[in-house]
């Protein structure tokens, strides 16, 4: 037994000093780091202040952007200094770095703790030129010395060595024709001479974080030997930050950093690794917001016109341009409103552009101060919510990018003190004064049997459950103390409900008497006119009009389908040439007494739930032609509703599904192309919520919202989840917060949503209500069809890597 007592005593003994050699190579590893418990906190404080401390601007305003930033105790400053081709010659970068100290310590008298960033840019020369402003710097003896070159060399940088060489394929402007600069190649020592001098003389300054810019382009050629020259350059940055540099005089007077170490960052979704360690300590990118869930200038709740954006998760469709829950971790990201090149035709809704068209912080420039303030909250809140490990870079002082028709460029600059309320919000934020904050609200006195009827945006009817008139609510922004203003649609006692809108100001509804009125608003007198459809007695409920065009921008017809108290599907039809209403039976087919029977697709066809199956009618000269599935499911229970396939791709497409919420509190749904009458051939197939109770609704052609059985809003989306897999599928999320959903849920053009709450009370949530996402949370892993309303325009794939 000796022996084997002595082997594991050998072993454990090798383990032990494995395990001290090991401890002591990682300690070596992380010398020059700064402790992720210190970035984190600095992080979660981050505001962008591009050129706060090395720019050349009016002082006094300078002095009153530093106090502001104290004033909201901002705790990572970044982009506060770097280089764009901005400093002419050597006498100018030394000025360039010594006002940058100067202004770096005004901001640490205050503050000690403050992380002040400098950005080493991917910049060199713009593309094909022949010279750079760097080409009239000379190298200092310091960084000569450190790179293994005689200290008493004088000589100046060369662009032209430090720019990838001519005719490498793997430089990226050769793949990029759009690329307007050439950048770096980190893999030629004048490249890495250049970085590191740019470097070291921030640190020097008191800069303690260093954005790397685009650092895939900058070692593009370097991903294919591990990253090696990277990590040299990288080396010795944090070893100056440990050590300073022999023969340089720092401003500051100190041997390297202010705490002896910096923080590395870079634009990218991808750790950046070497020899199986990140080489960065965390990493930026751009928010990209790009769901285009609202019509063009909606004014909603604020006094001007907002063209607003969400957040999302990867989307399969477009991976490049999804970041959150698609990025690599555990790392941090740090998200900002980057700033490029506007579109002259911004703003445009096109899907294939992010932010309307203008880059970030343009776009974010361009919304009314509360609109910018209120999405500061959303997404920080919504970081919070479903990304613990990105924080929101709050936009504090950047240019912008805006540029008119003949393609000419301003660029104003952004600054977050230029209104108080943006300012206050971000301290208000910061200081936690929104963490469990949830902006669902009531509308004050409003009770209802009916449902809730949205006009244009913040303007909402009810019928009064007391005097049976239709009421009407109007946000009014613009006044002193913003409030709910209430206001009567006309006089007459006889509303019911199914409040629906023709157009705005056509508001029909159904009577007491089983009849269809509305009311139409005179511009000229200022007030709603009662007219009388006088149609049969006989209207049960579900009004629907026929219509067609996407759900965004859908037109109506004025006939109106109806379930008759016989239950039968009829319509009334608005005939022009005698300004009558004619009364006409669709077909001799039952409409279940359920919310949402009935829906209308395009003009000729409509489709209703019957017995608990999907029936379908399409107009055929003065006849209605049965063209229902073969399959009607039979487990069709209610609200019934269309979604057009490539919703703003092809406005004219005849292909979309129709949802619905089935019997086993699921969600249903099929596909129908009503040009050709094909209706799916895989049939009918179910989401697999299971917690349906009703009121489906479109947000937009991949995303559908609902009531649930416990009275929450649920969504589903058409994503991708996270993990290697990816799989395409349906994301199920749940606005937070919101308990009280009775019924009645419907959308307005802001995304915000209103609903029937306890004691028929109307409720809305604002656009700002948050949806948190599980992580790897998908239903139907089964891809839809290709061509399906919220399915994807593509088989599954990987997401591309993005830069």
């Amino acid at each position: 037994m000796a022996p084997n007592y002595l082997l594991r005593f050998l072993i454990s003994t090798f383990c032990l000093l494995g395990g001290a050699v090991a401890t002591a190579q990682a300690q070596a590893s992380l010398q020059g780091r700064p402790a992720q418990t210190t970035l984190r906190a600095s992080l979660q404080r981050a505001i962008t202040m591009a050129g706060v401390c090395g720019n050349a601007y009016d002082e006094a305003q300078r002095t009153r952007d530093i106090q502001d930033l104290d004033s909201v105790q901002a705790r990572f400053i970044g982009r506060a200094t770097g280089w764009w081709n901005t400093t002419y010659d050597t006498q100018e970068d030394s000025i360039h770095f010594a006002r940058t100290y100067r202004n770096t310590h005004r901001i640490h008298t205050t503050d000690s703790l403050v992380i002040v960033q400098g950005a080493v840019f991917e910049f060199i020369r713009d593309r094909g030129a022949t010279t750079s402003n760097a080409d009239r710097i000379r190298i200092p003896g310091w960084v000569l010395r450190a790179w293994g070159e005689k200290a008493d060399t004088v000589r100046y940088f060369v662009s032209a060595n430090i720019a990838y060489a001519p005719g490498d394929t793997l430089d990226p402007i050769v793949h990029d024709k759009a690329q307007p600069f050439e950048v770096p190649d980190v893999t030629r020592l004048e490249a890495r001479m250049w970085l590191y001098y740019r470097a070291c003389s921030y640190l020097a300054a008191d800069i303690e974080a260093l954005h790397m810019g685009q650092m895939r382009l900058i070692a593009n050629k370097d991903r294919y030997n591990d990253y090696a020259a990277t990590r040299e350059l990288f080396d010795r940055i944090r070893h100056f930050a440990q050590f300073g540099a022999p023969g340089f005089a720092q401003p500051n007077g100190r041997q390297g950093a202010r705490r002896q170490w910096v923080a590395l960052d870079c634009h990218s979704k991808r750790l950046l690794k070497s020899r199986g360690q990140d080489l960065f300590d965390f990493y930026s990118m751009p928010i990209s917001a790009m769901k285009l869930y609202t019509n063009a200038n909606t004014k909603s709740f604020y006094a001007s016109g907002v063209y607003g954006t969400e957040l999302l998760v990867n989307t399969c469709q477009n991976p490049n341009l999804n970041i959150f829950q698609d990025h690599e971790g555990p790392g941090l990201f740090l998200v900002e409103f980057d700033n490029s090149r506007s579109l002259s035709i911004a703003p445009n809704i096109g899907v294939e552009h992010t932010m309307w068209g203008w880059d970030e912080i343009s776009w974010f420039g361009q919304q009314p101060a509360a609109y910018r303030a209120d999405w500061l909250r959303y997404a920080h809140n919504w970081l919070a919510c479903n990304d613990t490990n990105v924080f929101l870079q709050m936009p504090g002082q950047r240019e912008q990018s805006i540029v008119d028709r003949n393609n000419r460029e301003v660029k104003p600059l952004y600054r977050f003190n230029d209104t108080q309320l943006e300012k206050r919000r971000i301290r208000e934020i910061w200081d936690g004064m929104y963490d469990n904050w949830v902006p669902a609200y009531a509308v004050p006195g409003a009770a209802t049997a009916s449902n809730v009827a949205i006009e244009t945006d913040g303007v909402v009817y009810w019928v009064d459950s007391t005097s049976h008139t239709i009421v009407g609510a109007r946000w009014d922004a613009a006044a002193p103390v913003p409030a709910w203003v209430r206001f009567s649609v006309g006089e007459v006692p006889n509303a019911a409900g199914d409040l629906r809108f023709e157009f705005a100001g056509s508001l029909f509804y159904r009577t007491l008497d089983h009849r269809i009125d509305y009311y139409k608003y005179e511009a000229d007198t200022r007030r709603w006119v009662h007219y009388a459809t006088n149609g049969p007695a006989d209207v049960g409920g579900n009004l629907t009009f026929e219509g067609s065009g996407p759900f965004l921008n859908r037109r109506n017809y004025p006939t109106i389908f109806y379930r008759s108290l016989k239950g039968r599907l009829e319509c009334l039809r608005y005939a022009d040439s005698t300004a009558t209403w004619t009364h006409e039976a669709v077909r001799h087919v039952r409409v279940d007494n359920t919310p949402g029977a009935i829906v209308c697709p395009t003009v000729g066809l409509v489709a209703c739930i019957s017995g608990g199956n999907l029936k379908a009618f399409q107009r055929n000269g003065s006849r209605w032609q049965n063209v229902s599935p073969p399959n009607g499911k039979g487990d069709v229970r209610s609200d019934l509703i269309w979604s057009k396939a490539a919703e703003d791709g092809a406005p004219d497409g005849s292909i979309g599904r129709f949802y619905y919420c089935s019997f086993t509190n699921d969600i249903g749904t099929t596909r129908y192309d009503y040009a050709s009458g094909k209706w799916d051939d895989e049939g009918f197939s179910t989401v697999g919520v299971r917690n349906a109770a009703g009121d489906i609704i479109l947000k937009d052609a991949a995303e559908l919202l609902y009531r649930t059985t416990d009275k929450h809003i649920g969504s589903i989306l058409w994503g991708c989840p996270q993990g290697p897999a990816r799989r395409q599928g349906w994301l199920q999320t749940e606005y937070v917060g919101v308990q009280n959903c009775y019924r009645g849920l419907v959308r307005q053009r802001d995304n915000s949503l209103f609903y029937i709450g306890p004691q028929n009370t109307v409720r809305y949530l604002t656009w700002e209500g948050l949806k948190c996402i599980p992580p790897a949370t998908t239903l139907g892993r089964r891809p839809l069809p290709e061509d399906a309303a919220a399915g994807p325009s593509q088989p599954a794939r990987q997401p591309d890597k993005v830069e």
